[in-house]
């Protein structure tokens, strides 16, 4: 096997692929990535046996052939060149890394010794818009559980009605639902991994076109597919709960703020409960805006306010700040609306508007914040 191709490129590839390398991979194959150098030039795979990741860069092969080699090591040698274009020979089991006047030999593994990747399902491919798709991953991973005794809660919940691709996460104390519409397909519903999803953004985040999405439930498989990348992963298998159960339909109060200010202000004052090993954020709701209040015993307190129009009556709520930040994150909308109805329901968010996003987050039972108290019974 010979190739020459160029440098930056392979670089790039091999940052795609090598995220999905295990630091103890369980079989020393599985630190390796395959190197295929054909026709349609260089393609570079890479597998934990969950998640799979493939490329292509274009490359000049002078000889066809494939093998494997130390994935972190060789984009390690790869990302310290200095030179446009970067040549590798293989000799028997030796790789030869050539560029200008640098020249690097790895030892290699056969290319017959790496785990076959699954096969995409038969059938035609759902398509979806690459920056949606993306977008949308981005808002709802944060919610995913870490918790492994809730396996289900790990992944992400996929489902396809024929009309639209409605992504949701949730660890229980926070759900996030991001909808794009016009999806056609037929119905589907699974649960896929969050590190799926992860790499698939990193991967597809400099391609071009639609994504194409292939599920095979009977494998127990997904496959995405976006311009010269590939990413293959195995499903969670399980029942997800019934999320839509965990939405409040009612509101007594709803309380319309500009996005930016209220991250502003959650931040400041989350910087005090947090201090203190805490992350609640009091929101008193009034009709002239919201005041926003912390505190942590042996750090001191927090309080600002922000403008807002209320429709209902008047109501105190405390959240995660953390929880509260992500949500404002995630929703791309200069106004957001809280839709409130007692401080022991759950908030929930959305943009003004713009409905495609919804996030809900629990509240969190506490004492009124003095700053709090204080204004109330002046009130």
């Amino acid at each position: 096997m010979k190739f020459d191709c160029d440098a930056t490129m392979l670089d790039k590839a091999l940052g795609a692929v090598v995220r999905v390398v295990p630091n103890r991979a369980t079989l020393p194959i599985l630190g390796h990535v395959l190197l295929e150098a054909g026709a349609e030039g260089l393609t570079l795979t890479t597998t934990d046996l969950e998640v799979g990741i493939r490329t292509s860069v274009p490359a000049e092969v002078a000889e066809a052939g494939a093998t494997t080699v130390p994935a972190k090591l060789l984009a390690g040698v790869v990302g310290e060149l200095n030179e446009d274009r970067v040549t590798m020979t293989l000799k028997d089991d030796r790789l030869r890394i050539s560029a200008g006047r640098s020249n690097t030999t790895l030892a290699t593994m056969e290319a017959a010794e790496f785990p076959p990747g699954p096969q995409p399902a038969d059938g035609e491919a759902i398509r979806l818009p690459r920056e949606e798709l993306l977008t949308a991953i981005g808002q709802v991973r944060p919610a995913a559980s870490t918790d492994e005794a809730r396996a289900v809660l790990t992944g992400v919940f996929v489902r396809l009605d024929g009309e639209h691709l409605t992504l949701v996460a949730t660890d229980g104390h926070r759900l996030v639902e991001s909808r794009l519409e016009g999806v056609t397909s037929a119905e589907e519903a699974v649960i896929v991994p969050v590190k799926a999803l992860v790499e698939l953004g990193r991967a597809f985040k400099d391609e071009s076109g639609d994504v194409e999405v292939r599920f095979a439930p009977a494998r127990n498989q997904v496959f995405f597919r976006c311009g010269s990348s590939e990413v293959n992963s195995r499903l969670i298998e399980g029942q997800y709960p019934n999320y839509d159960a965990a939405i409040p339909k009612q509101a007594s109060s709803v309380v319309r703020v500009s996005r930016p200010e209220l991250l502003r202000a959650v931040r400041m004052v989350g910087v005090v409960s947090e201090s203190g090993g805490a992350r609640a954020v009091s929101l008193l709701i009034e009709a002239s805006g919201i005041r926003l209040t912390s505190q942590a015993p042996e750090v001191g307190e927090a309080e600002t306010e922000v403008e807002a129009g209320l429709e209902g009556g008047e109501m105190q709520i405390a959240l995660n700040s953390r929880f509260l930040l992500d949500a404002l994150s995630a929703i791309d909308a200069d106004r957001v609306e809280m839709r409130l109805d007692g401080p022991t329901v759950p908030a929930v968010i959305r943009g003004v508007d713009a409905e495609s996003c919804t996030c809900v987050v629990m509240p969190i039972r506490m004492a009124m914040p003095p700053v709090a108290k204080a204004r109330s019974e002046a009130a």
